[in-house]
């Protein structure tokens, strides 16, 4: 068979009249035929579907009987379809439906997280308006990722959102150190004095040299600010020198 009635082609059966003229007729004509087998009475034969028109008209005019023995291709295969308006007509509204449809969130895809940590992270998505079956904007997933960092519960999060899959990536946060909670509140003087010099090696200088400081002021502090506000917590480590007055009265007695 040849490729070209793969698409669409015919087996016929030619009986009576002059069935040999019309073999001549149609080579004269272009109409390529394949499979051509004698029988009795005429011949049995293939050609593409388009040819088989002009070659009934040849063979009405040498008055040979044609029969259709079998469609074959894909073009017969698909035609039933064809003639389904209805069927063409759904695929019409069913593709411009379906793009629609990306623009919500079909289901959301967590990285990284614990079955505890995505039961809450849907939580609050959810109240941020990312869940299943809701459009998505570019404002809702800032809006979730700022509310995922605001829970307390992540350190880091991400959503990217494509064709319906919204994924959500996060980190859970670290413990808060110590100094964060309040048991160490830096470095404080314990007398009353004029700082000299300073030397800070982690957390924030609370005071400069020059400055007269009272007892139990802070001089180092276990926090600092970021541009943004953030608060970073680091242990106070360093030095302050300073200089104060120390009166002493003691009796001594006369030998």
């Amino acid at each position: 068979m040849e490729w070209i009635q793969l698409w669409a082609g015919i087996t016929f059966a030619a009986q009576n009249g002059d069935a040999e003229g019309l073999l001549t007729a149609a080579a004269a004509g272009g109409l390529h035929l394949s499979d051509i087998v004698p029988r009795p009475g005429g011949f049995s034969a293939r050609c593409a579907a388009w040819h088989y028109r002009k070659l009934a008209a040849l063979a009405r005019r040498r008055r040979v009987r044609l029969r259709i023995q079998k469609r074959q291709g894909l073009f017969f295969c698909i035609r039933p379809l064809l003639r389904r308006r209805g069927l063409w007509a759904g695929c019409l509204v069913f593709l411009p439906l379906l793009l629609w449809l990306q623009g919500f969130v079909w289901f959301v895809e967590p990285v990284g997280l614990t079955p505890g940590q995505q039961a809450r992270a849907a939580v609050v998505l959810w109240e941020a308006g990312l869940f299943p079956g809701n459009a998505v904007t570019q404002e809702k997933l800032a809006a979730g990722e700022y509310a995922l960092l605001q829970s307390g519960e992540f350190s880091w999060a991400s959503l990217n959102f494509m064709k319906g899959k919204l994924v959500a990536e996060a980190a859970a946060a670290k413990p808060v150190p110590d100094i964060a909670a309040g048991t160490l509140h830096g470095l404080r003087a314990r007398v009353s004095g004029t700082v000299v010099r300073t030397n800070l090696v982690s957390g924030t200088m609370l005071v400069v040299p020059g400055q007269a400081v009272e007892a139990g002021q802070g001089l180092i502090g276990t926090a600092r600010a970021e541009r943004d506000g953030t608060l970073i917590f680091q242990p106070a480590a360093g030095s302050v020198r300073a200089q104060f007055e120390w009166e002493n009265e003691q009796d001594i007695a006369l030998l």
